[in-house]
């Protein structure tokens, strides 16, 4: 179906990304919603950032998150509604991919292994406690 803009972000440093490589320096990323559509079914490609960075720019230590407009209202101007999705797909537990899960509350989440231990470790803090509650874990062969 398409590409639909699910925020920026201006990252302070680099090097977070790639130790020792280009310490200090700034980068800039887009993080972008996939809607798919296959075998009669929708299913996105990671959730950006959370509607609510439209309304108000997230800033921390690492950067500065921004959204030109809600994943909600542009899932509305294609006419999908977050109960038309079949399945939630997550390439990994970064706020930029992860930010609209509670948007779908049904669907089953697809997601590697490895970043769902991680995202549930004791200590870390999930994005997943009020999103979809059927999971369904990957392992990379």
């Amino acid at each position: 179906m398409g590409v639909m803009d699910c925020g920026h972000n201006a990252a302070t440093d680099q090097s977070r990304r790639s130790p020792g490589v280009n310490v200090g320096t700034s980068i800039e990323f887009s993080d972008n919603f996939y809607l798919l559509y296959h075998n009669a079914q929708w299913f996105p490609w990671n959730t950006g950032y959370p509607d609510a960075v439209a309304d108000k720019t997230a800033t921390n230590a690492i950067g500065t998150a921004t959204r030109a407009k809600k994943l909600a209202a542009q899932l509305d101007e294609v006419k999908v509604k977050p109960a038309d999705i079949a399945f939630v797909t997550i390439s990994h537990t970064h706020g930029g991919h992860t930010g609209n899960i509670d948007l779908f509350p049904t669907p089953m989440l697809l997601i590697w292994k490895a970043e769902l231990d991680w995202a549930l470790a004791p200590g870390e803090s999930t994005p997943f406690e009020k999103g979809p509650v059927n999971m369904r874990a990957f392992w990379r062969s």
